[in-house]
């Protein structure tokens, strides 16, 4: 396993982790991306060089995968990488908008137009009016007044003045 000579160019993430923690991290994410999803946390354990004595990296393995500082760092990683692939997704997008026959050129060609904000804009406007009839509600307090024998001037905040 060949890990960077440093990890200065690194996100603070991965900074923020032990030597061997994040030789942990590069090696799954590398095995991650040789292997096609494929990977063995255990193997990168070994590989970053935590002890294996009576299998002892499975146990590392699934600690240091329910950590959430090794799993913050790893998506600090994968955000790293999937930068990396924009050029190329560019480049096929583009393969795809030059070839007018394929299946998905008119997909393509609106995702471009969307993202650049010269799509078709839909837009609705919604204007919702609520009205409360405080008549029932006033109502049903002076039943409930009533059948409590409370004066419903209180329940209704009123002075003993106000009419019912």
């Amino acid at each position: 396993m060949h890990f960077p000579e440093s990890w200065d160019d690194f996100g603070p993430k991965m900074l923020a982790l032990t030597e061997r923690q994040r030789r942990f991290c590069w090696a799954y994410l590398t095995q991650l991306m040789a292997n096609a999803g494929d990977v063995s946390a255990a193997e990168a354990a070994r590989d970053a060089g935590y002890s294996d004595t009576g299998g002892a990296c499975k146990v590392r393995a699934s600690q240091l995968m329910h950590d959430e500082r090794i799993i913050e760092a790893l998506d600090e990683l994968a955000q790293r990488e999937m930068r990396g692939l924009a050029l190329p997704a560019l480049m096929a997008l583009k393969r795809i908008m030059e070839n007018p026959q394929h299946d998905d050129h008119f997909k393509a060609v609106m995702s471009v137009l969307n993202r650049v904000g010269m799509s078709e804009r839909t837009e609705q406007h919604l204007t919702v009016t609520h009205q409360v009839d405080t008549k029932d509600v006033e109502a049903l307090v002076r039943r409930l007044a009533q059948e409590l024998s409370i004066d419903p001037r209180k329940l209704l905040g009123r002075d003993a003045g106000d009419a019912v």
